[in-house]
């Protein structure tokens, strides 16, 4: 298992959790920075391609800003180390019980990234629960009904 930290996060007034990950600092080449809140994990895919969701965004001082509400979760790649010793590290934010917790994970070799990505999916179902798969046909019912109406989806269940 992987260790958990819980993050000191400012709680905003629409209830959602915020905190902020610094970039490095450009002397010393750790000024890599990416995140995004994740919506699905594709767990076939390698590296940041397996995480779909929207870019999170920087402020004026170049921090990415995370803000979370329960259940949601959001990855951040930033790179660490110096010039000779380059190395880099993914985050891991997620809402869990009301509290926001991160994950530090190294994110240097192909292994590494495959773990990164099967750890951020555990940890997406374990938050989202079995609630996210009634969701999801939820959705694509309602989808189905916008396409074809409520008779045809139910002559295609007969």
């Amino acid at each position: 298992m992987v260790d958990v930290e819980e993050v000191d996060a400012e709680v905003l007034p629409n209830g959602k959790l915020y905190t902020a990950i610094y970039k490095g600092d450009w002397r010393k080449a750790t000024t890599k920075l990416w995140g995004k809140k994740v919506e699905k994990v594709d767990t076939t895919k390698e590296g940041g391609y397996a995480f779909e969701g929207d870019w999170l965004n920087t402020d004026y001082e170049g921090r990415y800003q995370i803000e979370l509400a329960e259940g949601e979760m959001a990855v951040c790649l930033k790179q660490t180390g110096s010039w000779r010793h380059k190395g880099q590290h993914m985050y891991i934010f997620f809402v869990k019980n009301g509290k926001m917790f991160n994950v530090a994970l190294p994110y240097n070799s192909r292994a590494d990234k495959v773990k990164a990505v099967h750890t951020a999916s555990e940890i997406l179902e374990e938050i989202r629960g079995k609630n996210s798969k009634e969701q999801q046909a939820r959705a694509l019912i309602q989808k189905a009904i916008e396409l074809v109406g409520v008779e045809g989806v139910l002559r295609l269940l007969e």
